[in-house]
């Protein structure tokens, strides 16, 4: 699904879809008997209502993250907004609660100014009050429900900062139980008035807290003021945000943090594995992976490491493992994709649901990370056969440069004109073009093209 992106100053924001649908979800049932337009009216009204609020919200964490010298990002997502401080390294306990504590405080401030003007101002018409009257219970009622010492709300991060702080590990038992207790009577007084929203979140986050304090019991819990922590989480973050070599040099710091602590260590292998995966290293993802202790990992991620270090034969048992529990496209075209470049095209094309020529392009991509140009070239080759585009046929080129057929190269870059291509600059950087640079038929070639932006 597209994100919405724009930036506050110098604060990145980016808007799950979700966040508007989850809005709308919310405000549907108090349309109560409205025409279709007053309603249409009245929804989309609350939809804005609620992004700025939450938005608002975040800013709150964000600005005093930018006050402390962080780097924040701002998240709308499904539920609410998440904002990442990325500091960099450890966030002193105080400081941890103030960068949480002004998200609900700006929240309050901006509801307590629109009650004051409520009050002050003349009767106003039935929408502007609508929007005023939303506008206080959602920054007043929602910031004062946030502050509850229930984790992850921002009340429940206060109190885990707090009791981490001055009992240590034993801290973050404390702040469960101190969820849980709180959930329990939450859960009595929601669902005695009836607040099936409030009721629904108030028993998600007790199973969670109960999660928690089991899997303390059991010694699953990780030190919480370990040195590992802190690099380890901005890590996940910068990994979430596409950030690889970032997110690799704090995960490799916190494994030299975290020397006696063996879930804190699985965790961060199983961290640097993926990173490892999306940048292609196999026989690292594998290795790392290996060192995962009493967890297992993803049939995808295995899948995925195996495909890379060439071993097909005994990625397509994971690739259908992780299809089987999760069936999701990408997964069966990856396993499509294998299944090709196992010489099984007959298979691959038995899949339910399979897109050959999306098939083809998975296979392709592996054989071309892994530095097999020709077998690449040769699998594009085939696609470019039964599914003719200008895609297919440029990157067949490339293969071709990398794996040193010039002439092969410069005749798929013909081909791949036919069939639309039109990107002169990128051709010209191209990094695995850079072979036929000294060609004068490439020249040639460069000069012929417009630099439009079809392909």
């Amino acid at each position: 699904m597209r994100m919405l992106r724009f930036r506050i100053g110098r604060i990145p924001v980016e808007v799950h879809p979700g966040h508007f649908l989850f809005a709308a979800l919310l405000g549907y049932q108090s349309l109560g008997r409205l025409d279709a337009r007053t309603a249409a009216l009245y929804l989309t009204s609350w939809i804005a209502i609620v992004f700025f609020s939450v938005l608002l919200h975040e800013m709150g964490h964000a600005v005093a993250s930018l006050f402390f010298g962080y780097r924040p990002t701002v998240q709308l997502v499904w539920t609410g907004g998440l904002t990442h401080p990325n500091a960099g390294g450890a966030i002193p306990w105080h400081r941890d609660v103030l960068l949480t504590l002004a998200g609900p405080l700006t929240g309050l401030l901006f509801g307590g100014l629109c009650f004051v003007i409520d009050l002050l101002a003349p009767p106003l018409p039935r929408y502007l009050d609508y929007v005023l009257g939303n506008l206080i219970w959602v920054n007043v009622g929602w910031s004062l429900l946030n502050l509850a010492p229930v984790v992850p709300l921002d009340g429940g991060k206060i109190a885990s900062a707090v009791l981490i702080r001055f009992f240590g590990k034993r801290g973050f038992l404390f702040a469960q139980i101190l969820s849980l207790v709180f959930c329990a009577v939450g859960i009595a007084w929601a669902a005695k008035t009836q607040q099936s929203y409030i009721l629904i979140f108030l028993v998600m986050f007790g199973l969670r807290a109960f999660g928690a304090v089991t899997a303390y019991y059991r010694g699953e819990i990780a030190d919480p003021n370990s040195a590992a922590m802190i690099p380890l989480k901005n890590a996940q973050v910068l990994y979430d945000q596409g950030k690889l070599p970032e997110a690799k040099q704090l995960a490799e710091l916190a494994l030299q943090a975290a020397t006696s602590e063996p879930k804190l260590r699985s965790g961060i292998h199983h961290l640097l594995g993926w990173i490892a995966v999306k940048e292609g290293n196999g026989r690292a993802a594998l290795d790392h992976f290996s060192q995962i202790e009493r967890e297992s990992v993803e049939p995808h991620a295995l899948a995925a490491a195996f495909s890379l270090v060439g071993d097909d034969a005994r990625a397509l048992s994971f690739w259908e493992a992780a299809y089987t529990q999760h069936p999701d496209p990408t997964v069966l075209h990856e396993w499509a994709g294998a299944l090709i470049r196992d010489n099984r095209v007959a298979d691959a094309r038995k899949l339910p649901g399979v897109d050959m020529s999306g098939a083809y392009t998975c296979a392709e991509r592996v054989l071309f990370i892994r530095g097999e140009f020709a077998a690449a070239a040769k699998v594009g080759l085939a696609a470019l056969e039964e599914y003719p585009s200008a895609d297919t046929a440029y990157d067949v080129a490339c293969a071709l440069a990398r794996a040193g057929d010039r002439e092969g190269a410069l005749g798929l870059l013909e081909r791949a004109t036919e069939l639309g291509f039109r990107q002169r600059n990128v051709a010209a950087s191209d990094p695995d073009l850079a072979s036929l640079h000294p060609e004068p038929r490439f020249q040639a070639w460069l000069a012929r093209r417009d630099n439009s932006t079809t392909r």
